[in-house]
């Protein structure tokens, strides 16, 4: 993996955008690291959009979302408004759709200055932001995958939507991405994906998310296994519980539970399944105290995501606890799960491989004990905050010698 070059002087003032997306994201835990650990040594602010700003009653007209999707005068009023304030030399760009949308990079090239883009999913290749891990269309063919998302209606499951969208995200890369001096991913899966979709090998890096590890107690567990996401389709939900299925048909009562918590379309489809079988729960959406016992407690997490994960944390939150981990062999998700040392790794799909695995799991606790130990020191050799800063630093240092 290549470095960025060093020794050249960090920029003082900064400023970051990031577009919340509905339901909340799990980048969201970076984008306050990152404003954490510059705030620290000199000015640095963040603009906040919110795709929550586009719905309910006081949401603008939808003809007007359309344009907005294309190019919104009011977030570039926005972020001109914080630049003034901050007087920034490099502006870090999150996730930024679709309130923010590709006029922000335009407005980058008008003031001459440098983005940095940490890349958190595969916009702005992909409208939908995520790319199954059966995906066959390469990322380098864009063209073809415009064609596919308008058809399938990827974004929002409309096609009119995920056409203007698809658009906006087509305008972006054709005329404005020149804005971004420096690509920041999370993974060396990622890294190779948006090589793959034309961005220079000499201008990506990897940057892997920063973890503090908790102070380790006594491991501990009962008798669940546990899962804590989104409800729907891409996220593997029906193959999870077709394999506890398959779990209550081959050991009866003796299957272990299911602890399931979120919330999302298929949340109702959830509560009938644990009509047809006992050894499923639905908790609905687990915070604080009842997220950490459940972290604590489980024997195992379970992911079974059909997504091509551009990193998953939810593994780090399980080493955390020295819990091993049931996963999809999908997109990152390889490099943080040790097939057979720190959990498995099934086929995505394939609920029968991952009954099986959970069925090793169970027939000895000690092999489950040295799994989540095995990933409890995965997740210490992981870059500290503070040196994740450090790496940080670097890239954004890239990215102003090469604006």
């Amino acid at each position: 993996m290549r470095a960025p070059p060093i020794g050249l002087r960090t920029p003082m003032n900064l400023l970051q955008v990031y577009n919340r997306p509905l339901g909340g994201g799990g980048e969201e835990v970076v984008v306050r690291q990152t404003e954490a650990a510059f705030s620290s040594i000199g000015i640095f602010n963040t603009v906040w959009f919110d795709s929550a700003e586009w719905t309910g009653q006081n949401a603008p007209p939808k003809w007007k979302q359309a344009f907005g999707t294309l190019y919104n005068n009011t977030a570039v009023a926005r972020l001109r408004a914080a630049q003034t304030e901050a007087s920034a030399r490099a502006w870090i760009f999150h996730t930024v759709f679709p309130v923010g949308s590709p006029a922000l990079y335009h407005e980058a090239l008008r003031q001459k200055v440098p983005i940095v883009q940490y890349i958190h999913n595969f916009r702005p290749f992909a409208s939908s932001a995520f790319v199954r891990s059966d995906d066959s269309v390469p990322m380098s063919r864009s063209g073809e995958r415009f064609i596919t998302e308008v058809r399938t209606g990827a974004w929002q499951n409309s096609a009119l939507k995920t056409f203007v969208f698809a658009s906006a995200l087509a305008l972006l890369r054709a005329r404005w991405m020149k804005a971004v001096k420096a690509w920041a991913a999370p993974s060396d899966f990622m890294r190779r994906k948006f090589i793959e979709a034309g961005v220079s090998e000499k201008h990506i890096f990897t940057l892997r998310y920063p973890w503090q590890a908790r102070q380790l107690t006594a491991p501990r567990e009962q008798d669940f296994y546990l899962y804590l996401g989104h409800l729907n389709d891409a996220k593997g939900i029906k193959v999870m519980i077709e394999a506890w299925h398959i779990l209550r048909q081959k050991l009866a009562t003796n299957a272990p539970r299911l602890l399931v918590g979120g919330t999302g379309p298929l949340a109702d489809w959830l509560r009938q399944q644990t009509k047809l079988n006992p050894s499923i729960e639905y908790t609905g959406p687990i915070f604080g105290d009842e997220k950490q016992n459940a972290l604590a407690n489980c024997r195992a997490m379970v992911v079974p995501t059909l997504c091509a994960e551009s990193l998953g944390l939810v593994t780090y939150e399980a080493y955390d606890y020295a819990k091993p981990v049931c996963a999809a062999r999908s997109g990152a998700l390889e490099e943080t799960v040790n097939n057979s040392e720190t959990g498995f790794l099934h086929t995505p799909g394939k609920a029968e491989e991952l009954a099986e695995h959970i069925i090793q799991l169970e027939a000895s606790e000690i092999r489950r004990r040295n799994m989540g130990l095995q990933g409890r020191l995965w997740l210490e050799k992981q870059p500290t905050l503070e040196q994740w800063t450090q790496n940080f630093q670097q890239i954004i240092d890239y990215a102003l010698a090469n604006k």
